[in-house]
């Protein structure tokens, strides 16, 4: 079974998977918990939900550490090449290990371009492996379509 949590920008998507998560006690993924300086994101953390573990994945433009090697950015926002590849062989071995359900936040305009996770998410949805995955409200059509998301449960966030 495939859900997608959905909502507008700021509306706790990343608060209900996490919750989704611990209601269930099983499986294992990502959430992306915002780095912030005031009210301003200066970036994102992924956070691996099993362990609890979060390591530096996305900078936004001006908040990078000295010669950052980018994997790829989206408007402000750089995504750094080696937290980005360890996110990404995460999730394959999640896949090899039959890990279920596995939870990622969050597929956007990047992955909607096939661009950032867009081929680990390809990846997910063939496994068959039940996913939940974050998709904000704007998205939520083009993913299905792009994926094959057709029959997807859908949880608003708030």
């Amino acid at each position: 079974m495939i859900t997608i949590v959905t909502g507008g920008i700021d509306s706790c998507k990343t608060t209900k998977l996490t919750s989704l998560y611990a209601e269930s006690g099983q499986g294992d993924g990502f959430a992306m918990i915002k780095r912030m300086a005031g009210r301003h994101v200066r970036g994102y953390d992924a956070r691996r939900l099993a362990t609890g573990a979060e390591t530096p994945l996305v900078y936004r433009s001006g908040f990078e550490p000295e010669n950052l090697e980018v994997a790829c950015s989206i408007g402000p926002y750089l995504f750094a090449a080696a937290p980005f590849q360890a996110v990404k062989e995460q999730l394959r071995a999640m896949i090899a290990d039959r890990v279920a359900p596995i939870y990622f936040d969050e597929i956007g305009e990047l992955e909607l371009s096939g661009s950032g996770f867009d081929d680990v998410m390809q990846e997910l949805v063939a496994s068959r492996l039940d996913l939940v995955v974050v998709i904000r409200e704007e998205f939520v059509s083009r993913a299905i379509d792009r994926y094959g998301l057709q029959g997807c449960r859908l949880v608003e966030s708030i």
